[in-house]
Protein backbone atom coordinates (compact mmCIF):
# COMPACT_ATOMS: atom_id res chain seq x y z
CA UNK A 1 0.00 0.00 0.00
CA UNK A 2 2.72 2.48 0.85
CA UNK A 3 4.50 2.44 -2.41
CA UNK A 4 1.90 4.60 -3.93
CA UNK A 5 2.53 7.31 -1.57
CA UNK A 6 6.48 7.18 -1.82
CA UNK A 7 6.59 5.97 -5.50
CA UNK A 8 5.65 7.87 -8.74
CA UNK A 9 4.82 6.20 -12.02
CA UNK A 10 5.07 7.96 -15.39
CA UNK A 11 1.29 7.32 -15.83
CA UNK A 12 -1.52 7.10 -13.08
CA UNK A 13 -4.89 6.32 -12.96
CA UNK A 14 -7.09 9.23 -11.24
CA UNK A 15 -10.74 10.25 -10.97
CA UNK A 16 -13.91 8.95 -11.00
CA UNK A 17 -13.97 7.33 -14.51
CA UNK A 18 -9.94 6.20 -13.60
CA UNK A 19 -8.33 7.85 -16.84
CA UNK A 20 -4.86 8.11 -17.60
CA UNK A 21 -3.00 11.20 -16.50
CA UNK A 22 0.40 11.87 -17.04
CA UNK A 23 2.63 11.79 -13.67
CA UNK A 24 6.61 11.79 -14.24
CA UNK A 25 5.77 11.40 -18.25
CA UNK A 26 4.21 14.63 -18.99
CA UNK A 27 2.62 12.81 -22.58
CA UNK A 28 3.24 10.03 -24.12
CA UNK A 29 2.38 8.24 -27.95
CA UNK A 30 2.07 5.69 -29.73
CA UNK A 31 5.01 6.63 -32.64
CA UNK A 32 5.01 2.95 -33.99
CA UNK A 33 2.62 -0.71 -33.20
CA UNK A 34 4.84 -1.54 -30.62
CA UNK A 35 6.83 1.40 -29.37
CA UNK A 36 5.82 3.60 -26.36
CA UNK A 37 7.33 7.02 -26.45
CA UNK A 38 7.26 9.05 -23.50
CA UNK A 39 8.06 12.70 -22.77
CA UNK A 40 9.61 13.00 -18.91
CA UNK A 41 9.13 15.76 -16.37
CA UNK A 42 12.06 17.79 -15.72
CA UNK A 43 12.74 19.15 -12.41
CA UNK A 44 11.57 16.32 -10.13
CA UNK A 45 13.75 15.38 -7.42
CA UNK A 46 13.73 12.43 -5.11
CA UNK A 47 13.89 12.63 -1.38
CA UNK A 48 17.52 12.18 -1.37
CA UNK A 49 17.82 15.15 -3.94
CA UNK A 50 18.97 12.99 -6.89
CA UNK A 51 17.71 14.18 -10.12
CA UNK A 52 14.69 12.11 -12.00
CA UNK A 53 15.47 11.59 -15.78
CA UNK A 54 15.23 8.86 -18.46
CA UNK A 55 18.36 7.21 -16.96
CA UNK A 56 15.90 6.22 -13.91
CA UNK A 57 12.87 4.52 -16.10
CA UNK A 58 15.40 2.85 -17.94
CA UNK A 59 16.66 1.63 -15.16
CA UNK A 60 13.69 0.80 -13.14
CA UNK A 61 11.82 -1.06 -16.24
CA UNK A 62 15.01 -2.94 -16.65
CA UNK A 63 14.92 -4.18 -12.85
CA UNK A 64 10.84 -5.02 -13.59
CA UNK A 65 11.70 -7.28 -17.12
CA UNK A 66 13.41 -9.38 -14.41
CA UNK A 67 11.53 -12.41 -14.27
CA UNK A 68 13.04 -12.76 -10.76
CA UNK A 69 11.07 -9.49 -9.48
CA UNK A 70 8.28 -9.91 -7.91
CA UNK A 71 6.39 -6.97 -10.50
CA UNK A 72 7.64 -8.84 -13.47
CA UNK A 73 4.05 -9.35 -14.02
CA UNK A 74 3.46 -6.03 -15.00
CA UNK A 75 6.52 -5.59 -17.70
CA UNK A 76 5.55 -8.58 -19.60
CA UNK A 77 5.88 -8.12 -23.72
CA UNK A 78 8.31 -5.22 -22.96
CA UNK A 79 11.33 -6.12 -24.63
CA UNK A 80 13.84 -2.96 -23.38
CA UNK A 81 13.15 0.81 -22.65
CA UNK A 82 15.75 3.18 -25.15
CA UNK A 83 16.76 6.42 -24.42
CA UNK A 84 16.39 9.17 -26.55
CA UNK A 85 17.64 11.96 -24.74
CA UNK A 86 17.56 12.82 -20.78
CA UNK A 87 13.56 13.71 -20.43
CA UNK A 88 12.43 11.08 -23.48
CA UNK A 89 12.24 7.55 -23.52
CA UNK A 90 11.35 4.38 -25.55
CA UNK A 91 9.02 1.26 -24.45
CA UNK A 92 9.42 -1.17 -27.02
CA UNK A 93 7.29 -4.25 -26.90
CA UNK A 94 7.81 -7.45 -28.76
CA UNK A 95 4.45 -6.73 -30.04
CA UNK A 96 1.12 -4.40 -29.78
CA UNK A 97 0.00 -4.74 -26.54
CA UNK A 98 -3.37 -3.35 -25.67
CA UNK A 99 -2.08 -3.07 -21.79
CA UNK A 100 1.09 -1.34 -22.20
CA UNK A 101 0.05 1.94 -20.45
CA UNK A 102 -2.18 0.09 -17.33
CA UNK A 103 0.53 -1.98 -17.05
CA UNK A 104 3.29 1.31 -16.69
CA UNK A 105 0.83 2.42 -13.65
CA UNK A 106 2.31 -0.27 -11.74
CA UNK A 107 5.89 0.43 -12.42
CA UNK A 108 6.89 2.92 -10.08
CA UNK A 109 10.75 4.79 -11.05
CA UNK A 110 13.78 4.50 -8.55
CA UNK A 111 16.38 6.06 -8.42
CA UNK A 112 19.21 4.46 -10.30
CA UNK A 113 22.01 5.58 -8.74
CA UNK A 114 21.35 5.67 -4.97
CA UNK A 115 19.78 2.08 -5.44
CA UNK A 116 22.92 0.59 -7.02
CA UNK A 117 25.05 2.21 -4.79
CA UNK A 118 22.89 0.71 -1.61
CA UNK A 119 21.78 -2.54 -3.12
CA UNK A 120 18.19 -3.51 -3.40
CA UNK A 121 17.76 -5.15 -0.06
CA UNK A 122 19.14 -2.27 1.66
CA UNK A 123 17.16 0.09 -0.71
CA UNK A 124 14.34 -2.31 0.40
CA UNK A 125 14.53 -1.44 3.91
CA UNK A 126 14.68 2.55 3.33
CA UNK A 127 12.92 3.19 -0.10
CA UNK A 128 13.67 6.51 -1.57
CA UNK A 129 11.07 7.66 -4.39
CA UNK A 130 9.54 11.01 -6.23
CA UNK A 131 6.09 10.60 -4.79
CA UNK A 132 4.25 13.00 -2.36
CA UNK A 133 5.41 11.08 1.26
CA UNK A 134 9.08 9.83 2.56
CA UNK A 135 9.90 6.78 4.24
CA UNK A 136 10.36 7.54 7.83
CA UNK A 137 10.03 4.40 10.53
CA UNK A 138 9.11 0.79 9.89
CA UNK A 139 8.50 -2.06 12.69
CA UNK A 140 7.58 -5.21 11.91
CA UNK A 141 4.20 -6.68 11.91
CA UNK A 142 3.29 -2.81 14.26
CA UNK A 143 3.25 0.11 11.78
CA UNK A 144 4.46 2.25 8.97
CA UNK A 145 5.45 5.99 9.38
CA UNK A 146 5.67 8.51 6.20
CA UNK A 147 6.04 12.07 6.23
CA UNK A 148 5.36 14.56 3.59
CA UNK A 149 7.44 15.47 0.94
CA UNK A 150 8.25 19.23 1.26
CA UNK A 151 9.26 19.39 -2.50
CA UNK A 152 6.97 17.28 -3.54
CA UNK A 153 6.84 18.13 -7.55
CA UNK A 154 2.80 18.74 -7.70
CA UNK A 155 3.01 20.70 -4.67
CA UNK A 156 1.79 21.04 -0.92
CA UNK A 157 1.17 17.49 0.73
CA UNK A 158 -1.74 17.36 3.39
CA UNK A 159 -2.01 15.60 5.81
CA UNK A 160 1.78 15.97 7.43
CA UNK A 161 2.54 12.55 8.50
CA UNK A 162 0.65 9.17 7.33
CA UNK A 163 0.72 6.30 9.93
CA UNK A 164 -0.36 2.70 8.41
CA UNK A 165 -1.11 -0.02 11.48
CA UNK A 166 -1.06 -3.78 10.78
CA UNK A 167 -4.43 -4.96 12.91
CA UNK A 168 -4.44 -8.25 10.95
CA UNK A 169 -8.47 -9.32 12.54
CA UNK A 170 -11.26 -7.48 11.14
CA UNK A 171 -13.09 -6.86 13.47
CA UNK A 172 -10.33 -5.65 15.59
CA UNK A 173 -9.90 -2.92 12.31
CA UNK A 174 -13.92 -2.03 13.09
CA UNK A 175 -13.56 -1.76 16.63
CA UNK A 176 -10.38 0.21 15.93
CA UNK A 177 -12.31 2.59 13.55
CA UNK A 178 -15.41 3.03 16.05
CA UNK A 179 -13.21 3.94 18.79
CA UNK A 180 -11.44 6.76 17.00
CA UNK A 181 -7.77 4.38 17.48
CA UNK A 182 -7.50 4.64 13.30
CA UNK A 183 -9.23 6.97 10.61
CA UNK A 184 -9.50 4.21 7.63
CA UNK A 185 -9.69 0.71 7.65
CA UNK A 186 -9.10 -1.68 4.63
CA UNK A 187 -11.87 -4.05 4.21
CA UNK A 188 -14.22 -4.05 6.48
CA UNK A 189 -16.49 -7.21 7.86
CA UNK A 190 -19.33 -7.56 5.90
CA UNK A 191 -21.27 -8.81 8.88
CA UNK A 192 -20.39 -5.13 10.53
CA UNK A 193 -20.74 -2.76 7.27
CA UNK A 194 -24.60 -1.83 7.85
CA UNK A 195 -23.19 -1.21 11.88
CA UNK A 196 -19.69 0.95 10.41
CA UNK A 197 -21.83 3.19 8.08
CA UNK A 198 -23.91 4.93 10.95
CA UNK A 199 -22.89 7.44 13.45
CA UNK A 200 -19.61 8.76 12.74
CA UNK A 201 -18.28 6.58 10.68
CA UNK A 202 -18.99 5.24 6.97
CA UNK A 203 -18.38 3.10 4.63
CA UNK A 204 -17.34 4.53 0.91
CA UNK A 205 -17.23 2.23 -2.13
CA UNK A 206 -13.66 2.95 -4.22
CA UNK A 207 -13.55 2.09 -7.92
CA UNK A 208 -10.09 0.05 -8.41
CA UNK A 209 -8.46 -0.42 -12.00
CA UNK A 210 -7.74 -3.72 -11.95
CA UNK A 211 -8.44 -6.22 -14.89
CA UNK A 212 -10.00 -9.44 -14.06
CA UNK A 213 -9.95 -12.13 -16.82
CA UNK A 214 -12.25 -15.14 -15.96
CA UNK A 215 -10.66 -18.26 -17.82
CA UNK A 216 -13.76 -20.71 -19.27
CA UNK A 217 -13.94 -24.10 -20.15
CA UNK A 218 -16.96 -24.24 -22.72
CA UNK A 219 -16.90 -27.98 -24.58
CA UNK A 220 -17.47 -28.59 -28.33
CA UNK A 221 -17.67 -26.17 -31.24
CA UNK A 222 -19.30 -24.26 -32.54
CA UNK A 223 -18.73 -21.28 -30.36
CA UNK A 224 -22.44 -20.61 -28.48
CA UNK A 225 -22.79 -17.63 -26.55
CA UNK A 226 -25.15 -19.46 -24.64
CA UNK A 227 -22.82 -22.01 -22.89
CA UNK A 228 -20.41 -19.07 -21.96
CA UNK A 229 -23.67 -17.08 -20.36
CA UNK A 230 -24.29 -20.59 -18.46
CA UNK A 231 -20.64 -20.98 -17.33
CA UNK A 232 -21.10 -17.72 -15.74
CA UNK A 233 -24.23 -17.98 -13.84
CA UNK A 234 -22.47 -21.22 -12.29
Amino acid sequence: VYQVHVFDSLVGLEGDELKPVGLLAERWENVNPTTWRFHLRKNVKFHNGEVFDAQDVKYSFETYIDPKNRRATFSKGIIRVDVRDAYTVDVVTAEPLASALFNVVRMYILPKDTREKVGAQAFAQYPIGTGPYKFLEWKRDQQLTLEANPTYWRGAVNPKRLVFRTIKDASTRAAELRSGGVDIIAAPPVPQLELLDSGDTHVVPVKGGRVIIYMMNVKGPPFDNRKVREAVKR
